[in-house]
Formats: C-alpha cells, structure tokens, sequence
C-alpha cells in the first residue's frame, strides 16, 4: 500500500497544540524518492534538527538522507527529510 497526501505551500500549516504529539506525514515518490514531514508543536521548535536524524534513522535504515528546516510561511516551523533511493522504480514484481 502506498499512501500519498497533498501538501500545498499557500498559507502556514498548523502543528499540535499538545506539547507531547507531532503530526507526520510520508510520502513515497513515483521515481523511487521518499519524504517525511514531521510538525511538532511549538514545544518542541529548537529540537527540529534533532528530530529530522532521529526520525531519518528510524524510518530510512541504511539509506543517505537529508534534513532540512522549513518556515512554514509563518506558521511553526517543521523538518523534512528527503531520501533519494528509497526503492528502485520500475515494474512490479510478483511475490512468489
């Protein structure tokens, strides 16, 4: 199953009010690429660095990845990291 979302860049996102939760988004690429965005609440704004290798570590095992802070227009800011080689593209295999 490959879950994709939509993120526009019009206004600021929200991020959660409680200090202890943080709203993550993944997403998988068509040309073998995968992202995730983590928004922590306000709580936690001056760990993102932090949080965007922790959470690269955990969810990219073994793969290079980068982390990068975004403004958020505004709004609090978040982290994204990016991996370029997530899977290889290409046609599906049968799982024997």
């Amino acid at each position: 199953m490959i879950l994709t979302v939509l993120v526009t860049a019009c206004e600021p996102g929200a991020s959660p009010r409680e200090p202890d939760l943080a709203w993550v988004t993944l997403v998988v690429g068509a040309d073998g690429t995968g992202t995730v965005e983590v928004h922590p609440s306000a709580a936690h704004e001056n760990q993102l660095t932090e949080i965007g290798y922790e959470a690269g570590r955990a969810l990219f095992p073994g793969h290079a990845f980068s982390v990068r802070i975004d403004g958020n227009a505004g709004g609090t800011d978040f982290v994204k990291v990016r991996v370029q080689d997530l899977y290889e593209p290409g046609r599906a295999r049968p799982l024997h």
